[in-house]
């Protein structure tokens, strides 16, 4: 599925069940990726997992070849991220 694309680093963004899913399994496949989420108990969940957690910021997103957004975020939030 992804290795048909010429991706080398995927930032995930939320990391609820799906974005866990996502990271646990890009992690198993040696897959360079990325995650957050502005929950600090998502996090905390995630770091236990090893999961590699960084902070959203134009440097690390530049880094990225391709973005996934969690279905859970609400995109008619006020808040930017």
């Amino acid at each position: 599925m992804i290795r048909n694309y010429n991706i080398d680093h995927i930032f995930i963004l939320g990391i609820g069940v799906s974005g866990m899913s996502l990271a646990i399994y890009l992690s198993k496949k040696k897959i360079k990726y990325s995650c957050w989420d502005d929950n600090p108990k998502v996090r905390m969940i995630a770091k236990k997992k090893n999961l590699n957690i960084k902070k959203i910021s134009e440097e690390n997103l530049i880094q990225c070849d391709f973005l996934v957004l969690s279905p859970g975020i609400n995109h008619l939030n006020t808040e930017k991220h």
